[in-house]
C-alpha cells in the first residue's frame, strides 16, 4: 500500500516533468529523421551532380563520331599542352592548338584498356575529361563547358605525366 501511494505521489509531483522529457525525446526523434532526409536529399543531388548530364554524353558521343560536328565544337586557339610536353615546362607557358594544328579525336582511348576514364563534373556547365594509363599515369586531360551554343571543348591536354595538385 505504500508503494502504490509512492506511486501516485510521484506521479502527481513529476507530471510535468515526464510530459516534458517524453516530448523531447519525441522532437529529437522527429529531428534526427528530418536530418537523415535532409542528408539523403543532399547526398541524391551530389550523386547527380558527380554525374555528366545526358545532354553532355549525347554531346560527347557525336564529338568522337563526327570530325565536322568535333572542329565546331571546339574553341580555337585552343589552350592546353602538346603530347609529351617537359613535366617542368607543364604549367609555365601557355600553349594553343589551332584548327591547323588539330589532330581528330576519335574515343581511341575509350576503348584502351590500358587507360582508365574518368568524368570530374567541376560545375553542372564544366567537365574534365581524364584518361590515366594504368600502370605508368600518364594522362590526357580534356575540359568541357557548355555556353548558350551548347558544350564546347575549351582545354586539351595530350598525352603526359603531371604533377600531383593535390
Amino acid at each position: 500500500m505504500n508503494y502504490k501511494k509512492t506511486l501516485r505521489l510521484f506521479w502527481s509531483q513529476n507530471k510535468i516533468v515526464l510530459c516534458a522529457l517524453v516530448g523531447f525525446c519525441v522532437l529529437i526523434a522527429c529531428k534526427s529523421k528530418q536530418a537523415t532526409s535532409e542528408q539523403r536529399q543532399e547526398q541524391n543531388w551530389e550523386e547527380k551532380a558527380l554525374r555528366p548530364t545526358e545532354d553532355f554524353l549525347l554531346f560527347y558521343k557525336k564529338f568522337h563520331d563526327d570530325s565536322v560536328f568535333q572542329l565546331a565544337s571546339i574553341v580555337f586557339p585552343l589552350e592546353g599542352l602538346p603530347d609529351q610536353a617537359d613535366p617542368d615546362y607543364i604549367g609555365s607557358d601557355k600553349f594553343y592548338y589551332t584548327r591547323d594544328t588539330w589532330v581528330i579525336q576519335t574515343g581511341s582511348l575509350e576503348s584502351n584498356k590500358d587507360f582508365d576514364h574518368e568524368f570530374k563534373v567541376i560545375l553542372p556547365t564544366l567537365i574534365e575529361d581524364i584518361y590515366t594509363h594504368k600502370e605508368n599515369k600518364i594522362k590526357v586531360i580534356r575540359r568541357f563547358a557548355k555556353a548558350s551554343e551548347g558544350w564546347r571543348l575549351i582545354y586539351y591536354a595530350g598525352l603526359n605525366f603531371y604533377k600531383n595538385q593535390e
